[in-house]
């Protein structure tokens, strides 16, 4: 070959990688500008909350394999590193009192104590796992059999675990829970940069076992009333994970353990790789709702990282069997991100309550609520909800 030829084939290459380095760059930087522009949640009020006018204190049961920042006082909270053990407890949040536009008219869940945490005598026979699993009991054991079922939200990337509260408190009380809201919190660094993205799906891939077999412990103690799973952004890779677990086969899917409602929101997961393993999932519930955006513009900056398709974004292509497909488009606000409408949006808000409450499918949704409205300009069988406040 020409000396020119090879010469030629060299820039060509040096071109290539400059160019694929420009775009990772390119990426991760617009993933630390979305991220950074989020607003901050309000701060954790784990004791002391006073129902007031404006707000509401709201207990969410947790476990999370998070390492604690003391290990005699589960109070002080968790860092981003992981334990080798999982912990238990409950948190009670001040949560502001925003009512959900003609919201399901059902029971509200007993508003319990202000205790924040539950406090372990270190010298006490009962270990921790023991007491957490007797006060949720004693919660559940006073609602009625319809209401006795647990909503488990599995957060996403770059969240502490007072965000993860936060969220999941906010959440349980928008919605109003039927029953108990719960949380896993995996050992997310709570950071928005670009070598915490990849820190965390190491953490999320990591923590498998430990959510499965947080699942099947709630399975067992819900009975006779169901577990609802709500995951969240990178939370749907770690969920879908953990159900191949050796845990999960041995006791979830042998057993043939069946949740209630699962709901993927805003997944950050490759679209190939979410509809194999989703296969696994959906024979398990009685409905499963995928949540997807057009404009969600951190699920964009992971799939402009990763160079594959991410199954949180329009367009996802060809519908998948057994799983309703929502689309949800447009933000009201030019200054959002994206990537939290399930929890931001009424009209959304509204059709996970009503799944929650009442397992319809999206026909019947549609004739509760007037939405989701049917897609008829594309023949996927989507159904299309639209993003206003």
């Amino acid at each position: 070959m020409p000396h020119n030829s090879c010469l030629s084939l060299r820039c060509f290459s040096v071109a290539l990688k400059i160019c694929s380095r420009l775009r990772e760059g390119i990426a991760l930087s617009f993933m630390l500008l979305l991220t950074a522009c989020a607003s901050a949640p309000p701060s954790i009020r784990t004791a002391g909350c006073n129902e007031t006018m404006d707000q509401t204190c709201y207990p969410v049961w947790f476990a999370s394999n998070r390492r604690p920042s003391s290990v005699t006082d589960l109070d002080s909270g968790f860092d981003d590193e992981t334990d080798e053990s999982i912990h238990y407890g409950r948190r009670i949040v001040a949560v502001p009192n925003v009512p959900l536009n003609n919201s399901v008219k059902r029971a509200q869940p007993a508003i319990l104590d202000d205790s924040p945490t539950i406090a372990l005598d270190r010298d006490s026979d009962l270990s921790e796992v023991v007491a957490w699993e007797g006060d949720m009991q004693s919660v559940l054991a006073t609602l009625n059999t319809q209401d006795r079922d647990v909503v488990v939200y599995i957060h996403g990337f770059g969240t502490s675990f007072d965000q993860a509260v936060q969220q999941a408190a906010t959440l349980g009380a928008a919605l109003r829970v039927p029953g108990i809201m719960a949380m896993f919190s995996w050992p997310s660094q709570g950071k928005h940069s670009p070598l915490s993205y990849l820190a965390d799906i190491t953490s999320v891939e990591n923590s498998e076992e430990e959510l499965a077999g947080f699942l099947a412990q709630l399975g067992r103690l819900a009975g006779p009333g169901h577990v609802h799973v709500i995951a969240h952004s990178l939370g749907v890779y770690g969920f879908l994970r953990s159900m191949q677990s050796v845990t999960a086969r041995a006791q979830i899917l042998e057993p043939q353990m069946h949740f209630g409602q699962i709901i993927f929101a805003a997944p950050d997961i490759d679209a190939r790789l979410f509809r194999r393993l989703s296969a696994v999932v959906t024979p398990l519930s009685k409905r499963t709702t995928l949540y997807v955006a057009d404009e969600d513009f951190a699920v964009k900056a992971s799939e402009l990282l990763h160079g594959d398709r991410r199954m949180g974004l329009l367009p996802i292509g060809s519908q998948i069997d057994a799983i309703d497909t929502i689309e949800v488009l447009g933000r009201p606000s030019k200054v959002e991100v994206g990537h939290s409408y399930f929890r931001d949006t009424p009209t959304v808000l509204r059709d996970i309550q009503t799944l929650l409450y009442f397992g319809e499918s999206p026909e019947e949704r549609h004739a509760r609520n007037g939405f989701p409205v049917a897609d008829d300009l594309q023949q996927t069988q989507a159904w299309i909800i639209h993003n206003q406040n």
